[in-house]
């Protein structure tokens, strides 16, 4: 038997079932306002690698929102973005784009938190904070 990945994401723990929760969703909602306009301030200052943290936050926090509305527990940021690919963009919900957007800000964050150099951010910053904006009104809209 073939199970999917995400069956598989849940076998293994890193996605569990638990309470559903607006109220969660919004507050999840709210922190990512909270970081993007912190990532929008550290952009205007050219602090690029804090301003790739605050940005993923911005857009996990958004995920997470729809996360608590679905009433599943994530133990993998990775695994979030794939309940999220089968759940929402396989059905049309969400635009693919959005998922893309994640996967590279995760990436560009775990470079910035983690590497021992330097990282050439060679990206406009200013459109994946665009992009934020409008995912979190997508969100926004399936949550209320």
């Amino acid at each position: 038997m073939v199970i999917s990945l995400l069956e598989d994401l849940f076998q293994q723990g890193l996605l569990k079932k638990a309470a559903k929760s607006n109220e969660l969703a919004a507050k999840s909602l709210q922190q990512a306002d909270y970081f993007l306009g912190e990532a929008k301030d550290l952009v205007a200052l050219k602090k690029e690698r804090m301003a790739v943290i605050a940005l993923y936050n911005a857009m996990f926090h958004c995920t997470r929102a729809l996360l608590y509305r679905d009433g599943i527990k994530e133990r993998s940021h990775y695994a979030v973005a794939r309940y999220l690919e089968y759940e929402y963009v396989k059905k049309k919900i969400i635009d693919r784009k959005y998922m893309l957007v994640l996967d590279i800000l995760r990436d560009y964050r775990h470079e910035s938190l983690y590497s021992l150099v330097t990282i050439d951010m060679d990206t406009d910053l200013k459109e994946y904070i665009e992009s934020c904006r409008l995912f979190r009104g997508i969100v926004a809209a399936i949550i209320e």
